[in-house]
């Protein structure tokens, strides 16, 4: 009889200790919140798998994010998540770490090297607007990644490369560098 009740006790304790914590496949409630923006990249991408050619409509700047997040430690003996779903972690948005966007281009576009307002997204909103609501619309299409465009052709033909700079609370908080890439007026 003792057997019995130390091979019970020992099954109990067993499925006590790999049961799942409360958050097991909870909502966004409990999920870890980003700290901070981890890196930016940004670069030149062609539409629709056309040929790259230098017309402003046939390519666009694409913006790639990925965030840094805390790690969170739990005490476990044994762990669980085999037995758990995973929890539905709401993506971070670009707005909440960054402030303001500034674009520099490497030679003169078009009778200045800033050239931040001649950026849009979608062909509505420029880059000199930018603000945590515009931030959240871009995201909305393009969770870890945005597609900006140029609104206007440069003043003369020439090989561009675009500085983009983020800022957080005044300061310059990352910044990414576009490949280069010939762009006919």
């Amino acid at each position: 009889m003792k057997r019995i009740g130390l091979i019970t006790t020992l099954f109990f304790i067993a499925f006590f200790f790999t049961q799942c914590s409360d958050d097991c496949g909870s909502d966004v409630a409990d999920s870890p919140r980003p700290i901070g923006v981890k890196s930016l990249r940004t670069e030149f991408v062609t539409l629709y798998s056309q040929e790259p050619n230098s017309h402003i409509d046939s390519f666009r700047i694409a913006v790639y994010s990925e965030f840094d997040y805390a790690r969170l430690h739990h005490f476990s003996f044994i762990n669980a998540a085999y037995a758990c779903s995973p929890p539905y972690y709401s993506p971070p948005t670009l707005g909440e770490f960054i402030d303001s966007i500034k674009v520099y281009a490497t030679s003169d576009y078009r009778g200045s090297n800033e050239i931040t307002s001649q950026i849009y997204f979608d062909g509505e909103n420029s880059l000199s607007e930018f603000n945590a609501g515009i931030a959240r619309q871009m995201e909305t299409n393009y969770r870890t990644s945005s597609l900006w465009s140029l609104k206007n052709k440069p003043t003369s033909s020439d090989t561009f490369s675009f500085s983009f700079y983020y800022y957080s609370n005044g300061s310059i908080a990352d910044s990414s560098t576009t490949q280069k890439y010939f762009i006919r007026e």
